[in-house]
């Protein structure tokens, strides 16, 4: 009997495994909806079997094995390509920024001159946007000068005991040796040969420490500039990333990293020379110097624009030239001053005071006896003693500068100008007039008490100088060069600079 094909086909089993996988293949790419996927696969599959007859039913079914292997050959091309992009755009960022780290390192170094510096920096996209320094860092460094030993050294060689024993150098040492010991008892060439080897070989040891410091620096420096970069490469939030970084000048060693936005701060031994990869970043809490680094300029600008209030008190010696219409000459004269005073500060050191005083005075003068004289009454003697009340408005201007690094102690000068209203006044007049002819006598003794005009004031400017601690306490001395008297009545308080003397004041401050 005939054999059946399709028995034939079932007793060849490669013959059935390949309509078996022919079959899969078509079920798969009606129902599944990632035939793509499998036409893929099938493709790749018969690329490397091609004699396999399923093959050709494949190529039937999926399209153009071929062409799908072609299209996937040059997405596979596309992916290196975009890789091989994104690590030479790497690589090219890499050598920005590491062309930028030495850029910042040797802004660093060379601007700053102080103990420790602080540096204002910004980080956009992985490169330097820009930096600023601190103005501290160009304060004038006050270092003790290195303390080198000192070498026992021999005094200068004359010119002819240098030639005799550059002569004893070149000869044999025969005929002319006993010479050349004298030479060397008298110029000793030989302690001077070895004086000038040491030399030398102390110089070149000199210089390779000099290199080798330098050197360090670099490093270190370099590295300090390369932990500003990594702390912003670790920051979560979105770019540009700014710092205030804070360097010890001695090694150019990091002492911080202060984020402006969150305010964490960044400790890093600086002890430690190592790249930032081998050393140890702690994020740390703010320290009080930090906290008070950040606030610097809110804390300026609330000491110029908080006043200083306090009470104030002065001790005057003041001189006047005319009294009651009469010239006067002064036997006693002073007066204080109590009141209120309020300070605002123009700058660190220079102020504005104002406020408000009432003054007490008290006088003793005598009159002069050219004044008391008269032809027909004879000579005459007396004088005039005086209290009053006064309100005393001042304008102060303070100009001072520092003596220590706070400014906590500041000598100033000052130029003040007050406005003075009488108000009360208290006198008693006593003269005695003698006729020398007949002996007699006539007395005159008076009191008077009562208000001053409304007109009556008096304008007066004061300069000196004094000194301010704390801004709390101040102490001061002035003088009076010009003044102008309105008063109206026959009570004239004329302030002069005279040979008799001049009117000054001191006064002391007391703010809170």
């Amino acid at each position: 009997m005939d054999r059946i094909p399709e028995q034939d086909g079932l007793n060849n089993p490669r013959m059935f495994m390949g309509k078996l996988l022919f079959i899969l293949a078509v079920m798969l790419a009606a129902t599944v909806s990632f035939a793509d996927d499998l036409c893929v696969q099938l493709c790749i599959d018969c690329s490397l079997n091609p004699e396999n007859e399923t093959c050709t039913k494949v190529n039937q079914v999926c399209g153009n094995c071929p062409a799908i292997l072609d299209s996937l050959k040059q997405d596979s091309l596309a992916v290196v390509a975009r890789v091989d992009s994104i690590e030479q755009e790497k690589a090219r960022k890499d050598s920005l920024q590491s062309v930028d780290v030495r850029k910042l390192a040797d802004i660093m170094q060379k601007n700053c001159k102080n103990d420790t510096c602080t540096f204002e920096v910004t980080i956009d996209k992985g490169l330097l946007g820009h930096i600023r320094a601190k103005k501290g860092n160009k304060a004038a460094v006050t270092k003790e000068p290195e303390q080198t030993p000192q070498e026992s050294l021999s005094p200068p060689i004359s010119e002819e005991c240098k030639n005799f024993c550059g002569l004893c150098d070149s000869e044999d040492q025969g005929e002319s040796s006993s010479t050349c010991k004298k030479v060397e008892v008298q110029c000793k060439c030989s302690a001077y040969a070895e004086q000038e080897r040491m030399l030398a070989e102390k110089a070149v040891a000199d210089s390779i420490a000099a290199i080798d410091k330098f050197l360090n620096q670099m490093q270190t420096v370099q590295a300090s500039a390369n932990s500003v970069f990594e702390f912003c490469s670790k920051k979560e939030q979105a770019e540009p990333c700014s710092v205030l970084v804070k360097i010890k000048s001695e090694d150019m060693s990091l002492i911080e990293i202060q984020d402006l936005a969150q305010k964490p701060i960044v400790e890093q031994d600086s002890t430690v020379n190592e790249a930032p990869k081998d050393s140890v970043i702690v994020a740390a809490a703010p320290a009080k110097d930090s906290i008070a680094n950040d606030s610097s300029a809110k804390s300026k600008l609330m000491k110029h624009a908080n006043p200083y209030m306090g009470f104030s008190f002065a001790f005057e010696e003041y001189l006047e030239k005319e009294v009651a219409n009469y010239d006067v000459y002064p036997d006693k004269q002073w007066g204080i001053n109590l009141g209120f005073m309020i300070r605002w500060y123009f700058y660190n050191w220079g102020s504005f005071q104002t406020g408000i005083n009432l003054v007490y005075h008290e006088a003793d003068y005598d009159f002069d006896d050219y004044d008391l004289y008269n032809y027909s009454t004879g000579y005459g003697e007396g004088g005039i003693e005086y209290q009053n009340l006064m309100f005393e408005i001042p304008l102060q201007f303070r100009f001072g500068f520092p003596l220590n690094k706070a400014g906590t102690i500041s000598p100033f000068i000052s130029a003040s100008f007050h406005v003075r209203k009488p108000i009360y006044m208290w006198a008693e007049y006593d003269v005695e007039w003698t006729w020398s002819s007949s002996y007699y006598d006539y007395n005159i003794d008076e009191s008077y008490d009562g208000f001053y005009a409304l007109p009556d004031w008096e304008f007066l400017t004061y300069v000196g100088f004094g000194i301010e601690f704390f801004r709390r306490f101040s102490l001061q001395w002035q003088f009076l060069p010009v003044s102008i008297v309105t008063n109206t009545d026959t009570i004239t308080n004329y302030y002069c600079d005279d040979s008799d003397g001049l009117t000054w004041r001191i006064s002391m401050d007391f703010a809170w």
